[in-house]
């Protein structure tokens, strides 16, 4: 799918449904996890790390956001994030695998993987 397709897409009524149970989903499981560096790769038209407690928080897309880069080369350091959510990212991109590595790489050991 195309970005500009999905973008259409996720302002459709049912996009728009999708979007705000993803958000309640995401607002209630970062709440109570700690850490030093949050960071959500994509779907910037959302801030899913709104309610994390976490001070620390970036937001990285490949033409908007904090950080702008691939999701499979992270301009960040091993083992240097507490928590990742990483929202319909899989699904658009060309290398899955290396996205995964990369944000193996990334998470702290014991850190937190939001999925969807």
């Amino acid at each position: 799918m195309q970005v500009t397709t999905q973008h259409n897409w996720l302002n459709s009524p049912l996009g728009r449904y999708l979007l705000a149970r993803e958000q309640a989903i995401y607002d209630e499981h970062v709440a109570d996890i700690f850490g030093y560096n949050a960071l959500q790769i994509g779907l910037l038209e959302m801030d899913l790390l709104q309610q994390s407690r976490i001070a620390k928080r970036l937001h990285v897309d490949i033409a908007a956001g904090e950080v702008r880069c691939e999701s499979e080369y992270l301009p960040f350091a091993s083992s240097s994030i507490d928590l990742l959510c990483l929202p319909h990212v899989l699904e658009f991109s060309q290398h899955q695998h290396q996205t995964l590595r990369e944000v193996e790489r990334v998470l702290v050991p014991e850190g937190h993987l939001i999925l969807t």
